[in-house]
């Protein structure tokens, strides 16, 4: 069910409206547009580069989103505000299952 709210999965049946919008028969590119701006997911593998910062991260999914990832007082006060200000420069096998957890959420 959450896989058809989010966009992940076209219904074979009925219609799946978010905030007024019919995205049943949308594309793929206008599906993941409504989940990036309309939609939160925290999945169970939080899916960080091991090989990136917790800031690194911040940063790669900023760009990757159109926000072009130059902004590094923005994301030091993101992490200060889930309590990680001092894991900003921690790869994810540095941190504890709750931190990545926060950092994915900050992504």
């Amino acid at each position: 069910m959450l896989h058809l709210l989010g966009g992940l999965l076209t219904p074979t049946s009925g219609r799946i409206i978010i905030d007024g919008e019919d995205i049943t028969a949308a594309s793929d590119a206008q599906r993941t547009t409504v989940r990036r701006k309309k939609i939160g997911f925290v999945f169970q593998r939080f899916n960080l580069f091991p090989t990136l910062t917790a800031e690194g991260n911040l940063r790669l999914a900023e760009r990757i989103h159109g926000n072009g990832g130059e902004d590094p007082e923005r994301r030091r006060q993101v992490l200060k505000l889930l309590g990680l200000e001092d894991k900003l420069h921690h790869k994810p096998l540095e941190l504890s299952g709750g931190e990545q957890q926060r950092v994915a959420l900050a992504r």
